[in-house]
């Protein structure tokens, strides 16, 4: 009979406790706190990556939010990267969720995304384990699903075009900093060759390259893409022309599956002068109802690092204009 009472006793305590911690675990997972991150990681059959979730402040975990996934470039992580774009101040100034991707050292011992492997150029490896954790995101948290956008620095910006390229239908405008083209190059020995003097690879023949890794059917649509270089460094000026040309290509062939310029865009160049910033061009390719499909910014002076970034932070150069700033305000003119 005792042994009948204490059970009944331990099994009521226990109840109590789990009820307690569940109760718990959901204030913690709430996300009330602002600027707050969190980690997770993501397995599938071409491996694992880490990443860290930002979301913004007064997250509410029954809202739809925006979601950007923002890569980091070479010898850097995502929190390194997170600081010096400032990413937790945009993601609170938009409301946004960052979701950002953590490259192993086991899989590049500078830690930059291997865009130049032919299998990171489809719908597979580093591209399919980036799709796995946003998909994850989704089933987790609340995300608008066509509010979903991607930018990233250096080799990040490399893998932000291919995601732009393979996946179009996942993203609603993609972002690269001093980037590389998507298909630049199929032999890994020639990546930094592309680096210092441009694409193995012309623009056209990576388009089509583009058009039938996401399907190799039109789509009606466009794949808006900003590209955003400096002209001094040691990164050859000629790869952000590639992917601004790689894009109107890649266009294209998305609205009906032909090279015919169907979309009709228009390019319109914008010079901006500051006395405190670096001067840079904006080249703006419009189409009939003044859409920026694909922009460049070309800034005047910058070398290689994020323009308008903490300095505090490696590959950051304080002198704007703030490339952070570009890239979101270019995404919220495509509906974040």
């Amino acid at each position: 009979m005792r042994t009948i009472v204490f059970l009944k006793q331990f099994f009521s305590k226990s109840i109590l406790w789990i009820l307690f911690l569940g109760l718990s675990l959901g204030v913690i997972s709430s996300k009330t706190n602002a600027e707050q991150t969190i980690n997770g990681s993501a397995w599938t059959l071409y491996g694992a990556r880490d990443y860290q979730i930002t979301f913004p402040k007064n997250y509410r975990p029954n809202q739809a939010y925006p979601l950007v996934i923002a890569m980091h470039g070479c010898l850097q992580n995502s929190k390194a990267f997170a600081g010096g774009a400032r990413l937790e101040k945009f993601a609170n100034d938009y409301q946004t969720i960052i979701l950002m991707p953590d490259q192993q050292l086991l899989a590049n011992p500078y830690k930059c995304w291997n865009w130049f492997y032919p299998i990171n150029q489809d719908r597979s490896g580093e591209p399919a384990i980036i799709m796995n954790m946003l998909e994850k995101v989704k089933t987790d948290y609340l995300i608008s699903t066509d509010r979903v956008f991607a930018m990233g620095m250096s080799a990040g910006g490399a893998t932000a075009n291919t995601l732009g390229n393979c996946y179009p239908d996942s993203f609603k405008a993609i972002a690269s900093h001093h980037g590389i083209q998507y298909n630049a190059t199929e032999n890994p020995m020639l990546a930094q060759d592309v680096f210092y003097r441009g694409p193995k690879i012309s623009p056209k023949r990576a388009a089509d390259k583009g058009f039938r890794c996401q399907g190799n059917t039109a789509k009606n649509t466009t794949m808006p893409a900003l590209t955003i270089q400096g002209t001094r460094g040691i990164m050859d000026p000629s790869n952000s022309v590639a992917i601004e040309n790689q894009f109107l290509f890649f266009n294209d062939l998305l609205h009906n599956g032909k090279f015919d310029q169907s979309l009709n865009l228009v390019l319109k160049k914008t010079t901006t002068q500051t006395e405190s910033d670096y001067d840079y061009d904006t080249y703006s390719w419009l189409d009939s109802k003044g859409v920026r499909v694909v922009e460049r910014v070309e800034i005047i002076g910058l070398g290689h690092s994020w323009s308008g970034g903490d300095s505090s932070y490696d590959w950051n150069d304080p002198k704007g204009p703030d490339a952070t700033a570009l890239i979101f305000e270019f995404f919220r003119h495509h509906g974040l």
